[in-house]
């Protein structure tokens, strides 16, 4: 099994990533692989790209690193092990650098570049709890309105033992799914609470945390 390294440069464009990498595989005899990701959902599947004319890979290759490419890849799916798959993972080194957004969902070093001027860090902006309760609350509709939807809520919430004990309780079921509808429709019939200020993460570090 291969052991190795795996340091992920993340922040916003034009903030000084790639020279960050740069740095990184000059000042180093050891053979490192350089990965340049980005998120795309419109993709049905992830894409691993080697193109010798590629300004940003040609940038790697010249400071030191063993081997280059691209991989772009959707927000769902198997991205994580695809990208084990690609073909520049299959050569040997000793670290793997990715760059922008890193689709293994680990890294033992993590790095944020952060834009000289990139204003304030924190800013204000409508919290959005109202809309979430309320996907929430039609999640849960869903889910007791169809039939077994409580006792899958206990199976899976609680235990596969209460669960099944639901199930050999039918009138009991329907009474408690008929309450607890019953108390979704008076929470909808409440006035929705008007956005709170809160504070968040500006745009220009998205990623810092």
């Amino acid at each position: 099994m291969r052991q190795r390294v795996f340091i992920h440069i993340g922040g916003p464009a034009g903030a000084g990533k790639t020279t960050l990498v740069e740095t990184l595989l000059a000042h180093t005899d050891h053979m490192i692989i350089a990965a340049r990701c980005t998120r795309d959902d419109t993709l049905p599947e992830p894409r691993e790209r080697v193109a010798e004319t590629d300004p940003e890979l040609r940038r790697y290759l010249a400071a030191g690193a063993h081997a280059a490419a691209r991989y772009v890849f959707p927000g769902t799916g198997d991205a994580h092990d695809a990208f084990f798959q690609t073909d520049m993972m299959q050569d040997f080194s000793h670290a793997v650098v990715v760059e922008g957004y890193c689709p293994i969902g680990f890294a033992d070093v993590t790095a944020f570049v952060a834009p000289a001027t990139g204003g304030r860090l924190l800013v204000r902006r409508k919290s959005d709890k109202p809309s979430r309760e309320k996907a929430a609350m039609d999640v849960l509709e869903a889910v007791l309105s169809r039939p077994g939807g409580l006792e899958a809520i206990l199976d899976r919430l609680i235990s596969p033992a209460l669960g099944e004990f639901a199930r050999q309780q039918p009138a009991l079921v329907e009474q408690e799914r008929g309450k607890a509808l019953a108390e979704l429709a008076e929470l909808r019939s409440k006035p929705v609470p008007r956005h709170r200020m809160r504070w968040a993460v500006a745009d220009t570090y998205r990623g810092i945390e």
